[in-house]
Parts: C-alpha cells; sequence; structure tokens
C-alpha cells in the first residue's frame, strides 16, 4: 500500500526529533526501588564504667557487704532518650541489674551513674555496662571492672582482709594504727579514738558505723586552733589527743584528761620540758606544756571519763612515739568543744 505524501511527511519529522537511543540494554525501575533513599547506619555504643566509692588498696577499690557502690560511666556518642543496663557478677552468678538512664554529658558523650547494692563478699565482684541495640543506637558493653567486699564487723582474734582494711582506713585518716592484718591492742586503741572523735560509743568496737565511716573517708578529726604549724591539739570534750603535720591531723590518740576536781588547763601553751622514761609517780616519757601540766604516759587511762590530776593522759604504749613527735617549743591548743 503507498501511504499518502502527508503521512510520509509527519513519520519523517518525528524520526528527526526522536533521541538517539541509547547504547546497551535499557533498564526499567521495578516497584520504584530507584527511587528509595540510602538506609542510615544507627551511631555506635562504646561504653566505659568507673567505680568512685570505696577504700583503695593496691589500686583495688573495696566495699561493704550490705552497703552501696557507686558507679559511673560514659557512653559515646549521646543519643537521646537511652538507657543502659549496669550489671555486677560474681563468678558466673548475676547478683544486681540496674537499668540507668543516659544524659547528654560533654565532648559528645551521654553520662549516667547508679549506686548499686553490694550483697556479697569476695575479692572478685566486676561491674560492667551493656547498651541493648535500639531504633536511633547499636549495641555496645564496657570492660569489666573489678572490685572487692568486706562483712563489715571485726574483733579480738580476727584477721584478714577486713582487719588490714580497717587499720589502713584509720592511718589514712590519722589514727596510729599497726598494719599487721590482725586485732591487736594497738587496733583497739585506734578504734576507741576513731570512735570518740566521731561522737559515737566509747568502747573498741568495729562494727558497721566505724567502717562505713571510713569508707566514706568521714572520720578524721576537724582540727580547731587554725594553726597551719606543726602543733598539737587535745580535745578535752571528746577526750583525744591530736599531732598535725602542715596544718592537718597526722596521729589522733585517745586520752584522759583532769578530772572535775583537777581540771586541765584550757589555752594555748608550748612544751617547754622532755623527761624521758618513768618518773617517782608512774609517769612515762613526759612532754610539758604549763607548769606541772604535761602531756605523759600513765597506767590508768580510762576509756570514758577523765581521770587524771590535770596532765593529758596517754596508754602506756603510744607515750614513746608521742613524746618522740613533740619539740620544745612547739605549740599544744587545749579546748573543749
Amino acid at each position: 500500500m503507498t501511504l499518502p505524501r502527508a503521512c510520509l511527511g509527519a513519520l519523517l519529522a518525528l524520526a528527526l526529533c526522536a533521541p538517539p537511543a541509547a547504547a546497551g540494554p535499557i533498564s526499567l525501575p521495578v516497584g520504584g526501588a530507584a527511587n528509595a533513599p540510602a538506609a542510615t547506619a544507627k551511631p555506635g555504643a562504646k561504653l566505659h564504667v568507673w567505680i568512685v566509692s570505696g577504700l583503695s588498696d593496691g589500686g583495688k577499690l573495696w566495699q561493704l557487704q550490705g552497703g552501696k557502690v557507686d558507679v559511673r560511666g560514659a557512653i559515646k556518642p549521646y543519643v537521646k532518650h537511652q538507657t543502659v543496663l549496669l550489671v555486677i557478677r560474681q563468678g558466673g552468678h548475676q547478683l544486681v541489674a540496674w537499668r540507668a538512664k543516659v544524659h547528654r554529658g560533654s565532648h559528645g558523650h551521654g553520662r549516667f551513674s547508679a549506686s548499686l547494692p553490694v550483697r556479697a563478699s569476695g575479692s572478685s565482684l566486676r561491674v560492667f555496662a551493656e547498651h541493648q541495640e535500639t531504633a536511633q543506637q547499636s549495641a555496645g558493653r564496657s570492660k569489666k571492672v573489678e572490685f572487692g567486699s568486706i562483712y563489715p564487723s571485726v574483733g579480738p582474734g580476727s584477721s584478714g582482709e577486713a582487719v588490714h582494711l580497717l587499720q589502713l582506713g584509720l592511718t589514712e585518716q590519722a589514727y596510729s594504727s599497726p598494719f599487721s592484718g590482725y586485732w591487736d591492742d594497738g587496733t583497739a586503741r585506734a578504734v576507741l579514738a576513731f570512735r570518740k572523735v566521731n561522737w559515737l560509743s566509747h568502747d573498741t568496737t568495729a562494727d558497721r558505723d566505724v567502717f562505713s565511716r571510713l569508707f566514706d573517708h568521714t572520720g578524721v578529726y576537724r582540727l580547731r586552733s587554725g594553726s597551719p604549724d606543726t602543733h598539737v591539739e587535745a580535745d578535752l570534750t571528746r577526750q583525744v589527743l591530736v599531732l598535725t603535720q602542715n596544718g592537718q591531723a597526722w596521729r589522733t590518740f585517745t586520752i584522759s584528761s583532769g578530772k572535775p576536781s583537777t581540771p586541765t588547763v584550757q589555752g594555748n601553751f608550748s612544751f617547754y620540758r622532755k623527761d624521758p622514761g618513768y618518773n617517782s609517780i608512774g609517769m612515762y616519757y613526759t612532754s610539758y606544756f604549763y607548769g606541772g601540766y604535761a602531756v605523759h604516759g600513765y597506767a590508768d587511762v580510762p576509756p570514758n571519763y577523765p581521770a587524771s590530776h590535770g596532765c593529758l593522759r596517754v596508754p602506756i604504749p603510744d607515750a614513746p612515739f608521742i613524746y618522740d613527735q613533740i619539740s620544745i617549743g612547739e605549740p599544744i591548743y587545749i579546748y573543749s568543744t
């Protein structure tokens, strides 16, 4: 069939205006996939935890069974509305699982914290944090941090880590304690001085009240004189004697001062004479500060009341040490609180 000339002209025009065919096969979109946006990767979760409570021994922090361990942590990056799970384990047993909210920190980090119950004793408890995957952030887990725990009660016949930590805590807070790891008379005298300073009963019981103050670092004697120089302070109300260094308590001892009928003089004085050994009336390693008033060892130092004729009595075993630390001309401040 022969097409009319007008139709041939129209076909020619369409051919001239059409774009050239692409080389290779033609790909057609299937279900609109070619137009979908690329998937966004979730931010990761890098976690770190540390402990801020307890008593340090050789780099390991120790806690009290029945108390709390204060845990802090960071997660990077910070993402809104996230939580982490804090876990304490001992061996293969999970002791605590606690969910903590993540708060915005600095430098793109999130922060979290919790005070977790310590439900067991032992030297190898571990705490860690994990972030479980959410729609906004990937999963992550911190390294485990090891800590120890003791039961807070020791006494005559006790030994081991709990006694060692008691002695360590007493020394760190300016009490005169041995480091034997065994309960002995020196430990008992240090506990008595500690209890006097902290308004506890005047005995040698090393119980939770004592351990809690030691582990919280709140049991040190607060000086009254305000002097930054080396000196001695005697608190007649609490019946303690305090040797200082650089304006801070250094060693604290139990004493018995003057009874009501022969009270100890109060005020600011200086040591002017020292006599070693015993004298004729049983005073031992004596340091005089005003007339016949002195710091000295004596066989009778009651723990609960003042009993001397005006002097500051200290237990016989403590007397040589105190004597050696006192210098002629050194000030002593004596007061009631």
